[in-house]
């Protein structure tokens, strides 16, 4: 598929004007979150147990750690 001349390259937010982009982010903004699942929530909660419920870097390296497991095991199967 080529690109025409009068598309631009990075698709329909490079049209948008400076109102068209802050009503871009209110609609954004407006839509509500996901719920988290039950085993998020658990892990949430036990996190806050063990290491306080103030958010620190050592609870941001255990999240990183915890999230970098399936890539690895992916990777390593791949």
């Amino acid at each position: 598929m080529q690109l025409q001349e009068s598309q631009p390259p990075l698709g329909l937010i490079e049209r948008l004007g400076h109102d068209g982009l802050l009503e871009n982010q209110r609609s954004e903004l407006g839509v509500p979150g996901q719920r988290y699942t039950l085993s998020s929530l658990a892990l949430f909660a036990i996190m806050d147990l063990v290491h306080g419920h103030a958010r620190t870097f050592a609870k941001l390296q255990i999240l990183r750690s915890l999230a970098q497991g399936p890539d690895q095991a992916w990777e390593s199967v791949a």
